[in-house]
């Protein structure tokens, strides 16, 4: 298990901070303090901003797929069962 994950989870300021900006999952989280971190140490503008709502972009088009393919799974079922 990742150190991040044992820390993150538990309320720290870092984690609050995050989930104001609307990272709930721990590994979006790891993902923004990451790239966050490499861009400070190469002199690239954080974009902070826009980097969470990529991710959160990505979260939500990720659930929607999986929410479509299981609802076309059960609809395929539901036909074939008449």
């Amino acid at each position: 298990m990742d150190v991040a994950q044992l820390v993150l989870p538990q309320g720290s300021r870092l984690s609050h901070y995050l989930k104001g900006k609307g990272l709930t999952f721990v590994d979006d989280m790891m993902v923004t303090l990451s790239v966050c971190y490499h861009r400070h140490i190469n002199g690239i503008p954080l974009d902070e901003d826009k980097l969470i709502a990529e991710i959160l972009k990505r979260r939500h088009d990720a659930y929607k797929l999986r929410f479509k393919e299981r609802y076309h799974h059960l609809k395929t079922q539901t036909s074939q069962t008449w």
